[in-house]
């Protein structure tokens, strides 16, 4: 008899629980993403559902990052380690789902969410 458990089944391994990685190398030799920035890029979520534009998000999520600077690491980069804190509800479902099917290209990620959000 198999001595699986459901936990065995539900329970995330530790490969889903790291942020997916940038195209771009890390070249810091250490870095910290502090929880005040995490909580900065959490206080305007989008969720994929309500009033709230996609565009406005990206845009107001683009221009934070800007703002943001790590030694050894690029701003696309940063922004791939941000933008899952940026999501909740659907929207972060919908990342979960798709980001691996990007290859680390950030203007793919965008261009697939933008086509999910907002289809032609």
């Amino acid at each position: 008899m198999d001595q699986t458990t459901l936990f065995d089944y539900a329970a995330p391994s530790g490969a889903e629980l790291e942020l997916p990685s940038s195209s771009q190398a890390i070249l810091a030799v250490h870095y910290e993403l502090h929880p005040s920035l995490i909580a900065m890029i959490q206080e305007n979520p989008f969720s994929g559902e309500g009033d709230k534009s996609l565009y406005t998000h990206l845009r107001d999520f683009e221009q934070l990052c800007s703002c943001m600077h790590i030694q050894g690491m690029r701003r696309v980069t940063l922004k791939w380690k941000l933008f899952p804190f940026s999501l909740t509800g659907k929207a972060r479902r919908w990342y979960s789902r798709y980001v691996g099917s990007v290859d680390g290209e950030w203007e793919k990620l965008q261009a697939k969410f933008c086509l999910t959000y907002f289809p032609i």
